[in-house]
């Protein structure tokens, strides 16, 4: 098995290559680089959960940002350190302030001290390599590539993306979803949740406010649409966008676990915003509902393990009245409207 942590998934390049947007050399070469580095994470993944991985050691959440300058070496070209102040090159300035909203909000909001809760020092290599077509966690740093410059722009410009990456982190020292079909498909709808819900949380949005649109602050006028999927209405984010709704719909996953996780994705939407009669928690409380959901998954969890994992908490939470009374059943009429139960 290997882990796709990485924002732009293999079909979205594909029905680009077929519809004639994306130049096929472009893509392949990605797809050389995807393939590598998916296969490192897997194997750090692994130790993890075999426990034979040495922890990491108590860090204080440091941000480092490194220029690989269009070539594949990391760590080499340090630009910024924690608390340096801000250089020529726009992208690491944003990098480094992007990074500090993903660690703030889970130190701040979710009482996690960085993606290990140990203090995990955040490096992120940016600029990697010549006209790569993704962003990536590769177990132990970030990595952000340039895009091509005509369908998709510099990655470390999409909040988004960075709070999707690092949560992948988040998700590799606690649940530890395997790269199985619907344990990785978890582990991409996770990413997803905590990347919109932090992109609302630095601009002030709220469930009734914000697009819930992901990857749309990296693409191009050329992309054929506005963004790489949209949690409010999967299979809509752009043109032959293949995502499904609900599981009626749910397609053969071919080994990429972004393609259905538009399901459980409507579903946190559906939880947040509302739906019908029913009035949602609003995105904050409902981040606050799947981080403790997230910390109670195991390795090989399933979509009805996850909301069996969410009802417990909603149900946890309003008895504790962090969560309005009526918590269940909001999350009760959103995994049934997607199919789940």
């Amino acid at each position: 098995m290997s882990c796709k942590c990485n924002i732009i998934p293999k079909y979205v390049k594909d029905i680009l290559v077929v519809d004639g947007f994306l130049d096929n050399q472009i893509m392949t070469g990605s797809l050389e680089i995807d393939k590598f580095f998916r296969l490192q994470k897997t194997q750090r993944s692994l130790k993890l959960i075999s426990g034979f991985a040495t922890a990491p050691a108590t860090g204080t959440a440091a941000r480092t940002i490194c220029n690989c300058k269009n070539t594949k070496t990391f760590h080499k070209h340090v630009v910024i350190k924690e608390g340096g102040p801000n250089v020529a090159d726009p992208d690491a300035n944003l990098a480094y302030e992007y990074a500090g909203v993903v660690r703030d909000y889970y130190k701040n909001v979710l009482g996690r001290n960085s993606l290990d809760n140990n203090g995990l020092n955040l490096e992120f290599n940016i600029h990697y390599d010549k006209a790569y077509d993704n962003a990536f966690w590769n177990g132990e740093v970030m990595v952000f590539g340039d895009g091509d410059g005509h369908m998709f722009d510099h990655f470390v410009k999409g909040l988004d993306v960075i709070g999707h990456e690092l949560t992948h982190g988040v998700v590799q020292y606690t649940a530890g979803l395997t790269d199985d079909e619907f344990p990785g498909t978890l582990n991409e709808h996770v990413a997803d949740v905590f990347g919109t819900v932090i992109k609302q949380y630095h601009k002030g949005q709220n469930a009734q406010t914000a697009d819930w649109l992901i990857g749309d602050e990296i693409v191009l006028p050329a992309f054929p649409g506005k963004a790489l999927r949209s949690m409010k209405a999967p299979g809509t984010a752009f043109n032959n966008d293949p995502q499904p709704d609900n599981m009626a719909n749910y397609k053969p996953w071919n080994g990429d676990p972004h393609l259905n996780n538009g399901i459980p994705n409507r579903a946190f939407y559906l939880v947040a915003a509302g739906g019908a009669a029913i009035h949602g928690l609003d995105t904050p409380l409902a981040g606050k509902l799947w981080y403790q959901a997230l910390l109670i998954l195991k390795p090989n969890s399933n979509f009805k393990d996850l909301y069996n994992a969410v009802h417990q908490k909603a149900t946890d939470m309003a008895t504790a009245s962090v969560l309005p009374a009526n918590a269940a059943a909001v999350v009760d009429n959103a995994f049934k409207t997607v199919g789940i139960i």
